[in-house]
Order: structure tokens, then C-alpha cells, then sequence
């Protein structure tokens, strides 16, 4: 699968716009924030994804139709 040249261009402006906010954030809150929110985003996408989610990227359950979820920690 290719892009074409304008989905190209649009990849690299919203990259480029992506990169800005960022920086921006980091300047803000600092690096060590910075990388201990990506760190619990990273963790956070894992435990959906173990959950039978997609995770943050689909937003869409994959577990089956007759699948409940339930609390481990609660008592059955």
C-alpha cells in the first residue's frame, strides 16, 4: 500500500504538526513529564490490547459477541 503524492504531502504536514505540539508540551511540562505520560500511554495500550481491545489506535472491541468483561479484582 502507497500513499499518493497528496496523501504524501498531508502525512508530512500533520507529522510536521504533530512534532511542533509536542515540542510544545515538552517545553511546558518538561521532559521527565513528557516521558512518564508516554510511558502510561504505552502501558495503557498494552492492558486494552490484553483486555481484547485494539487499543487506543481502533478504539474497537475485538473480544466475542457473548464475552463478558469482568473486574479481576472484584469478587465474584
Amino acid at each position: 500500500m502507497s500513499l499518493t503524492p497528496a496523501g504524501v504531502k498531508v502525512e508530512k504536514e500533520i507529522t510536521k504538526a504533530s512534532e511542533e505540539r509536542f515540542h510544545q508540551w515538552v517545553q511546558v511540562y518538561g521532559e521527565k513529564r513528557a516521558s512518564d505520560t508516554l510511558r502510561y500511554i504505552n502501558d495503557a495500550e498494552q492492558k486494552a490490547t490484553e483486555l481484547g481491545f485494539s487499543g487506543f489506535s481502533g478504539l474497537h472491541d475485538k473480544r466475542g459477541r457473548h464475552t463478558e468483561y469482568s473486574d479481576p479484582k472484584a469478587k465474584n
